[in-house]
């Protein structure tokens, strides 16, 4: 159940004699127990253990108020209003800046006790955590999700209708749920990026993907009109952002600009040199298994392109990385309506990638133009995260399915809107047995 203990609230406590019976209300059960608490008793014991628990765990909450439109702006200031101290809300991008003049709230928070929650696109979550452990070891985290693409935010069970306003805004809820959550690790790379015939290098994190080719250039087509400021009004929601990153994505639909990239590039994994199929034009390195809001890239049970190797299942915490190919822009567009698969090439833990010529790269979501040269991508380190438990988000699939299955729509039009609604209801139960034992078959048969 959502909720959280009232803070300073005074302990319940039973005691019991060891010679006498203790009847309690009649609206419980009576329960005769000698010389050892009764059942209600070693409840109220428990729960006064997890209340102080919970008291002690305190919520820090980072909101990027540049993410979704204008929405990011709101939920900051809505957050500030509805969460009360101990409990804290900062602005995300003005952060580092607050840890440079030693602000304690940015600074002071112990990582056994504290809970984070991540306002923003997955790319707040990296900035976040490099910013906190410029202090000491960042709390866990769990992402409410503000970006475009939330890749992160899905693997970990934190889908866009889990913060709806009722939860996010609601002190009780928001602290309750992430009290439930898990916590677990996602693996983060290092890109070391070096231009031809230069010595520097350009050093960057990331923790989702690695893109090269067309999915990178339309990356690149859409970050560069989103911070054009005559442009930005076309930015001021999350569907619309979809959708103007798909039309940029088009362009390449017909102009074919990476055409025969397998000649351009060359990817070696763990010391060994892997094949591209002729048609690749663009190359992705996986940690997670959720591409461009959503796409799942990689299946265990498919062999490599040249079917020669069967891999194992993608993790996001095994240090190992998934290497894929897209065969153009309307493969990719195949992939976001899931009609198509693809090409699954290599799983490694070291990558190095040669570029003969000048590319578009992207790492989560964050394209530039990379000149002719070397990227070395190595494990960094691992992050702590918060994953919504599998019964939190089974328990609010059944609550939507049967709050949507049991409302009839009012009156009107009589016998052939209950009807309407009876069908309806019944429908819904058929598709949710059926999704059930689908599921069901799929774990434990198949």
């Amino acid at each position: 159940m959502d909720g959280y203990p009232a803070r300073g609230a005074p302990s319940a406590s039973v005691r019991v004699s060891t010679t006498t019976t203790t009847t309690f209300p009649s609206r419980r059960r009576r329960c005769v127990r000698a010389g050892r608490p009764t059942v209600f008793a070693r409840e109220a014991s428990s729960r006064d253990a997890e209340d102080a628990e919970n008291a002690a765990r305190d919520v820090v909450v980072f909101v990027n108020a540049k993410s979704g439109g204008r929405r990011g702006k709101e939920v900051l200031r809505r957050l500030r209003r509805a969460l009360k101290p101990p409990h804290r809300v900062l602005d995300a991008t003005k952060l580092a800046a607050a840890i440079d003049r030693g602000d304690p709230e940015a600074t002071t928070w112990d990582a056994r006790l504290t809970r984070a929650l991540v306002a923003g696109g997955d790319g707040t979550v990296g900035h976040v955590a490099d910013a906190l452990r410029r202090v000491r070891t960042p709390p866990p985290i769990a992402i409410a999700p503000l970006g475009t693409g939330n890749d992160l935010a899905r693997v970990l069970g934190w889908n866009d209708d889990v913060w709806d306003d009722e939860r996010l805004f609601d002190e009780r809820r928001l602290v309750s749920t992430l009290r439930r959550a898990d916590v677990g690790g996602v693996d983060r790379w290092k890109l070391d990026a070096r231009r031809r015939g230069r010595a520097e290098t350009t050093t960057r994190v990331f923790t989702n993907y690695l893109g090269i080719g067309v999915d990178a250039r339309a990356a690149l087509a859409f970050d560069t009109v989103r911070k054009d400021a005559r442009f930005s009004w076309l930015f001021a929601h999350a569907a619309t952002n979809k959708l103007l990153y798909a039309v940029f994505g088009a362009r390449d639909f017909l102009q074919h600009s990476f055409a025969r990239l397998d000649e351009d590039v060359v990817v070696v994994v763990d010391d060994r040199v892997v094949e591209f199929p002729s048609d690749t034009e663009g190359i992705i390195l996986l940690n997670i298994n959720s591409f461009s809001g959503g796409v799942r890239m990689w299946s265990s049970a498919d062999r490599g392109a040249r079917g020669d190797a069967t891999f194992t299942k993608s993790r996001e915490d095994d240090g190992a990385l998934e290497i894929v190919a897209v065969t153009g822009a309307l493969h990719l567009g195949q992939l976001n309506a899931r009609v198509a698969k693809p090409v699954q090439v290599a799983q490694g833990r070291r990558v190095r990638v040669e570029l003969k010529r000048d590319l578009p790269v992207q790492i989560d979501g964050e394209p530039w133009l990379q000149r002719a040269g070397t990227l070395d991508v190595s494990f960094l380190d691992s992050l702590a995260v918060l994953r919504r438990p599998r019964r939190d988000r089974l328990n609010d699939l059944l609550d939507k399915w049967f709050q949507f299955a049991s409302s009839d729509g009012g009156d009107e039009d009589g016998g052939a809107k209950t009807s309407l609604s009876r069908f309806r209801r019944a429908a819904l139960v058929a598709c949710f047995v059926v999704a059930a034992a689908f599921a069901a078959w799929k774990t434990w048969f198949a």
